[in-house]
């Protein structure tokens, strides 16, 4: 991969994570019990339902 092969993945990336960042928050994800399910967002090991703030916490870091 070139230099402007990376330019264009990394401009890529950061439109996709715009996008994300303003379509995307803790209250639209499906949640019961006060847990939120974030498995069709990142693979963890464990349970695929967190707390809202680790929740909160997830979608931060796959925004920024």
């Amino acid at each position: 991969m070139n230099d402007l092969e990376r330019q264009a993945d990394a401009i890529e990336e950061n439109a996709v994570n715009q996008q994300i960042k303003s379509t995307i928050n803790v209250n639209s994800l499906m949640n019961m019990n006060d847990m939120y399910y974030v498995g069709n967002l990142v693979d963890i090991d464990g349970s695929d339902w967190v707390s809202k703030s680790e929740a909160q916490a997830i979608l931060d870091e796959l925004v920024n």
